[in-house]
């Protein structure tokens, strides 16, 4: 079985918040409630092939990914960003499967990392 690479850097994100554990958990709260609006709609601007939309929401999810040190979400943002900059329809289709996969990989591991928490 092939093992996965962790969604989440903890080293960059430790960089971030200075290895402050209640500010990391603060900082995924706040992108799993604002990333969400963002993600869903990115999702529409790609489907309806609204380039310019589509380059500013990658861009905003890129670097709220990257802060949380969710390299392979922002890896794939930054790929969803220069496509629409691009208008390269395919890649973008392409793309957004992968936007599905790391984004919910992203926002399981800040569900479970919040419910231990909380206990």
């Amino acid at each position: 079985m092939m093992r996965r690479e962790p969604c989440i850097d903890v080293r960059a994100l430790a960089e971030v918040t200075g290895g402050d554990v209640a500010l990391e958990r603060e900082l995924f709260r706040r992108f799993a409630r604002m990333s969400a609006s963002d993600a869903g709609a990115l999702r529409v601007a790609i489907m309806r092939r609204d380039c310019p939309l589509a380059v500013q929401l990658a861009h905003r999810l890129r670097g709220a990914s990257a802060t949380l040190g969710a390299s392979q979400l922002a890896a794939v943002c930054a790929r969803i960003e220069r496509g629409a900059r691009d208008g390269d329809i395919t890649s973008l289709e392409g793309a957004l499967v992968e936007l599905e996969v790391q984004y919910g990989r992203v926002l399981e591991y800040i569900s479970a990392g919040t419910r231990d928490a909380d206990r």
